[in-house]
């Protein structure tokens, strides 16, 4: 027996040790992101048992905890021990992981220990708790918090002013025991807020914080939203829901139970503002610590050119309620209104920025400006009082105008309107499915000229009809002529229809018993083979008679409807030429020439004389990015017109990308059709008239062809989704003004659209960067209408 327990401690002496590793799956990460440790430990003997000793984590918070065996037969039997900890960290700097022990009889493995750096993520606040949520959650857990799943809203304050900031924050609290359950974290969908301006304010990303309550771990998910009241009354915050499956069994693919939770409402009371001590011009601004400032640029103007005065509110508050200051400009100055900008830029949980109003003032003469004191008065939250914020008077120098000089060269000469290209009516005449029969008709012919017709032919020949039939059609034909329903007219009525078109009453009677008679003949009780000889003369007399009547009346009536005819278009055309847009251009009434130019686009958008008219009126008022949207419209109906290329050359695009955009070929897909139609047609004419030439006529179906692939591929070419940046701007990154840019867009890019919202449209730029702009900041190529301002 000795000898066995001797050799037993001999054979474990000689087993070699464990393996044993430790790793993270990164070295640096934000407070409160989460971290991976695993610990892996393997032998090659069962005998003593392994055991596996988790280091010391001071400074992270467990978040949960895995084991799992693995088993290999490569040569040799090993074991491993694998150990998955997550882990989050709890306090900046370097943080170290202390060694993980790895015990099997004698020997002991050690790993060495690991350093994470923790950084704060300072701006983030997907990584870190607003301080006002992190003051709301302080408060405490809620009271029938008994070891199961629990759901509330809280509220930073449940009675404010109108107009002061509420903060809504939705927390669902979930036992750890269960969270570890779930394979995929709970959704929590806020609560709907109604008659408040809402901001909805970014939350961590998974797990926010983690709570013990009566011995009872909670991991917190947390909602925010920023609410201003609008109005004085009670405000009703619909419930919150919280939804989360939970496994049946262990098991990975087990079934899963749906479970939902409601919160309950919340209530915010909103009381009007304090009467006390209101000034008469408040406009209803509710903001803390509001700061008004005024800026000029440039400092010193000149009398005619423009000036841009910056007026910005600066502060804690609503920004996008904060109304505009009331700007007085001195005698002999104009303003013109721009668009106001807000920038966002919370302050310890508060909502808070800049709002800047944009003005262009232009001074009439040279001299001294004096710009009035500036006075914005608003209800301060924090002092609980009215404040006003103030700017004083400001003098700005404005020196004499400069000499004009031209900016850039004149456009060439308009053009006289020819109409539509010819390939462009050509293929306008006719609808696209009667073109298709055309192009069909001399393969028919082909193959009919094939068919023997002299076997086909053994009807026999219709014969011809008689007299009497021929003078009773043309009966039939003048009553018809004059009374369209003829047939459903009793002789009574046919009387008083021939009257009421102009025929005398003598005339109409005989018609209508002329034509009684025929009938009577042909279909009465003892019918003839034909009507005699006398009826059909006085039937074709009568027939004589009233037809000269009628074309005398029409030689009667020409003269004097073309006399007034020419009348009318001689004073049309009078006041068309005195009004012409043409006219209005040559003595510089250049955006009434404009509107005129953009209005006959509208009725013959194919016209480019039309399209390029358009585009000169632009280019003398400076906008050149339309007038290269005119223009590049007209080369795309003439391709090969010189005036047009000059033109163009006026407004060369800003980068290589909007110029390949922009190429145009110099032949149009409806030219190639043209083509394509005449050898069409040729090589089957060819075919029918002189078959032996099969060879020849065969090129000239294939050229056919040809041509026809190349117009396809041109017109598919011809309508990309283009559009021109009109002036300078920026890309954002959603459909909304407060968005934040993505890249600039400068004027006369060209940008292909993606998609359109509400006035806006997805774009991609020529530097391949996504985002939106605004309609009106667009041209797009093919919309006549988009040039208007």
């Amino acid at each position: 027996m000795v000898t066995g327990v001797l050799l037993m401690v001999a054979s474990l002496q000689q087993s070699p040790p464990p393996q044993m590793s430790a790793s993270v799956d990164r070295y640096t990460l934000a407070l409160g992101e989460e971290l991976l440790l695993t610990i892996r430990a393997t032998t090659r003997s069962d005998i003593p048992p392994l055991a596996v000793q988790v280091p010391y984590l001071d400074g992270f918070e467990l978040i949960s905890r895995s084991e799992r065996t693995e088993v290999a037969f490569d040569p040799d039997p090993t074991r491993s021990t694998v150990i998955h900890i997550r882990l989050r960290p709890t306090r900046v700097g370097l943080v170290t992981i202390g060694s993980a022990v790895a015990l099997q009889g004698p020997h002991r493995v050690e790993t060495g220990e690991i350093e994470v750096e923790v950084v704060d993520a300072a701006g983030a606040l997907a990584t870190t708790l607003n301080p006002r949520v992190a003051r709301v959650l302080n408060r405490g857990p809620p009271r029938n918090l008994t070891g199961d799943v629990a759901l509330v809203v809280l509220l930073s304050s449940d009675t404010v002013l109108v107009g002061e900031q509420v903060d809504v924050v939705t927390v669902a609290w979930i036992p750890r025991d269960l969270r570890l359950r779930l394979r995929r974290p709970p959704t929590l969908e806020p609560p709907t807020v109604e008659g408040m301006w809402t901001y909805p304010q970014p939350t961590p990303v998974g797990i926010a914080a983690s709570r013990m309550v009566r011995g009872v771990w909670y991991d917190l998910f947390v909602a925010h939203e920023v609410v201003f009241p609008l109005a004085t009354g009670d405000h009703v915050i619909e419930p919150a829901v919280l939804r989360y499956s939970v496994p049946l069994a262990l098991q990975f693919f087990s079934q899963e139970e749906r479970l939902s939770l409601s919160s309950g409402q919340a209530t915010v009371t909103a009381r009007a503002l304090p009467e006390r001590d209101k000034p008469e011009d408040f406009a209803g601004a509710v903001a803390r610590s509001l700061e008004l400032s005024r800026t000029v640029t440039p400092s010193i103007g000149r009398a005619g050119e423009p000036l841009t005065v910056d007026v910005t509110l600066a502060g804690e508050g609503n920004l996008s309620l904060w109304p505009e200051p009331a700007s007085r400009w001195p005698p002999g100055v104009r303003s013109y209104p721009d668009q106001s900008e807000e920038r966002i830029q919370p302050v310890d949980g508060r909502i808070a920025g800049s709002k800047r109003f944009r003005y262009l003032v232009i001074p009439d003469s040279a001299g001294t400006m004096l710009l009035p004191p500036l006075v914005y008065r608003y209800y301060d939250t924090r002092r609980r009082r009215y404040r006003e914020a103030t700017v004083p008077a400001a003098r700005v120098a404005v020196a004499p105008p400069a000499t004009q000089v031209s900016s850039g060269a004149l456009p060439p000469a308009l053009l006289r309107s020819s109409g539509a290209p010819l390939d462009t009516r050509l293929s306008r005449a006719l609808p696209f499915p009667v073109w298709i029969v055309v192009l069909l008709l001399p393969i028919v012919a082909y193959l009919a000229r094939r068919v023997p017709w002299d076997r086909l032919r053994t009807s026999e020949p219709i014969a011809p009809l008689s007299d009497d039939q021929v003078i009773e059609s043309e009966l039939h034909d003048l009553l018809q002529q004059m009374v369209p329903d003829l047939d459903e007219r009793e002789d009574h009525e046919l009387l008083e229809a021939l009257r009421m078109s102009g025929v005398g009453e003598d005339t109409a009677e005989r018609l209508v018993h002329l034509r009684g008679r025929l009938r009577e003949a042909r279909y009465g009780p003892e019918p003839a083979t034909r009507p005699t000889e006398a009826l059909l003369e006085e039937v074709q007399s009568i027939v004589s008679t009233v037809r000269g009547r009628e074309a005398i009346r029409g030689r009667r009536a020409t003269p004097v409807g073309l006399l007034v005819l020419l009348s009318v278009t001689s004073i049309l055309s009078a006041q068309e030429r005195s009004t012409s847009p043409e006219t209005l251009y040559e003595v510089g009434a250049l955006s009434a020439a404009a509107e005129g130019f953009r209005d006959r686009v509208t009725r013959e958008p194919a016209t480019p004389e039309h399209w390029y008219n358009l585009g000169a009126a632009h280019y003398r008022l400076g906008q050149e990015a339309r007038a290269a949207w005119a223009w590049h419209h007209a080369l795309r109906l003439a391709p090969r017109n010189s005036t047009v290329r000059r033109g163009l050359e006026l407004v060369p695009p800003p980068d290589r990308v909007s110029a390949r955009l922009l190429s145009v070929p110099p032949i149009t897909h409806r030219e190639l059709l043209l083509l394509a139609g005449f050898a069409w047609f040729g090589g089957w004419i060819g075919l029918i008239v002189k078959p032996t030439w099969g060879r020849r006529w065969a090129l000239a179906l294939g050229a056919a062809l040809l041509l026809g692939t190349g117009a396809a591929w041109i017109a598919r070419d011809d309508r990309p989704p283009l559009a021109i940046v009109l002036h300078d701007t920026q890309l954002r990154v959603s459909p909304h003004e407060r968005a934040p840019q993505v890249a600039n867009a400068f004027g006369g890019a060209v940008v292909r659209l993606a998609d359109s919202t509400q006035g806006w449209w997805l774009v991609r730029a020529p530097s391949e960067q996504l985002g939106w702009l605004r309609a009106q900041e667009l041209a797009r190529l093919g919309d006549p209408l988009a040039g208007r301002q």
